[in-house]
């Protein structure tokens, strides 16, 4: 939760619109943070995420391929 928070204030104050990588020290915690921001998400009845509608068509070649099914 500690990493999460400050990832999300970012996003949601920096970043409204615009891409953002971030990233994250290792597999486990990269798990935890993306669950957090889908509860963020869920919280603030954002359907779509962080996700631009631009960006979906950008990146659903590449979500078919991916194997987590947090992402």
């Amino acid at each position: 939760m500690t990493m999460s928070r400050p990832v999300i204030l970012g996003i949601v104050e920096y970043a409204s619109g615009k891409p953002v990588t971030d990233f994250i020290p290792s597999q486990r915690q990269c798990r935890f943070t993306v669950n957090l921001l889908l509860i963020h998400c869920a919280a603030d009845n954002r359907t779509d995420g962080f996700l631009n509608v631009k960006v979906m068509a950008d990146i659903s070649v590449h979500l078919d391929h991916s194997q987590d099914e947090g992402l």
